[in-house]
């Protein structure tokens, strides 16, 4: 299994937001997703929200690659695991959320890249264009505020319920370790503030429900 990854960081200090998202590649390709797609923004973050039903032995897998301006990539396919013969005729709803950014206020285009065949490794090719509107007024992703005791920190995560959220510090904003994670926002993650630990930042990854 191969794993890309985009990591885009902002902000400097106790709260900081890191976006990560990833692509699981399978074995095989088995061709363009079948899913139900829309783009939503929520907690200052845009993320493309997908359903779909599909077989046990597949999944949908998709990650951003790359913007040009205001228009965004992203690559899409149905991937196809290890067939279990007991499972045949067997079904699961699988919900997901691919982070696209935390884009400016304005107008977007996305174009959806998925394969032409199946093939361990097929060509692609452009099948659908996503139109979207980031609105002006954005709430805030992140909230931080004083916990029970004088060294204690709450930070509320405004988010969608679909995706990843992990909270990590560091001692010098250069080594960044996990402290706890959560699925789904809204949520809040309990920050004790002590040596060396300075500095914390909450990381938003794609997520997945299903199977």
């Amino acid at each position: 299994m191969h794993l890309k990854q985009r990591c885009i960081q902002f902000g400097i200090g106790i709260c900081a937001l890191c976006l990560l998202t990833s692509q699981s590649q399978a074995d095989y390709i088995s061709g363009p997703p079948q899913w139900s797609a829309s783009i939503q923004t929520t907690g200052g973050i845009t993320y493309f929200v997908h359903s779909s039903t599909l077989d046990v032995c597949f999944s949908n897998d998709g990650y951003l690659q790359g913007r040009t301006d205001n228009t965004l990539n992203l690559y899409a396919a149905e991937t196809q695991g290890e067939i279990c013969p007991d499972c045949f005729g067997c079904t699961y709803e699988e919900n997901g959320a691919i982070v696209l950014g935390a884009l400016s206020p304005g107008d977007y285009t996305l174009m959806e890249w998925t394969p032409k065949f199946r093939s361990p490794n097929p060509p692609y090719q452009l099948n659908h264009v996503y139109t979207f509107q980031v609105p002006g007024a954005l709430e805030n992703t992140l909230v931080c505020a004083p916990g029970t005791n004088a060294n204690q920190m709450v930070v509320k995560v405004t988010g969608h319920p679909w995706a990843n959220y992990r909270l990590e510090s560091s001692p010098d904003l250069k080594t960044w370790g996990p402290v706890a994670s959560a699925f789904g926002a809204p949520c809040a993650f309990n920050v004790t503030l002590a040596p060396p630990q300075k500095f914390f930042r909450v990381k938003i990854l794609d997520g997945t429900t299903g199977q």
